[in-house]
């Protein structure tokens, strides 16, 4: 085991971000999609490149997730031309599904 010392600074950062997110949001990844997604205004598009043998779908999930991480509203499309999953933000508030009372 290692101790080194770090900034007050980063200890906060590292703990907003931990705080703000589950744990299963906290992969590399996610934090990376959530930032983006969080910097993001409505009209913007980004695009998540994938490597050919994943699943382009499971790319399209995990940038759904990180927006509803942030709350925000997303529109993703699969460029499988060119192994990437396409999204923007919406100015749409977010769909609540409702359950039904039969």
């Amino acid at each position: 085991m290692r101790i080194n010392n770090v900034s007050l600074r980063e200890v906060q950062e590292v703990w907003e971000t931990n705080h703000r997110y589950s744990a299963a949001s906290r992969t590399p990844e996610m934090v990376a999609l959530t930032d983006a997604l969080s910097k993001m205004d409505v009209g913007q598009a980004k695009a998540i490149g994938y490597d050919p043998g994943r699943n382009p779908a499971n790319v399209k999930i995990q940038v759904q997730k990180a927006a509803k991480v942030v709350g925000k509203n997303v529109h993703a499309v699969i460029d499988e031309g060119n192994h990437r999953v396409m999204f923007s933000v919406l100015d749409q508030p977010m769909r609540r599904r409702r359950g039904t009372n039969s």
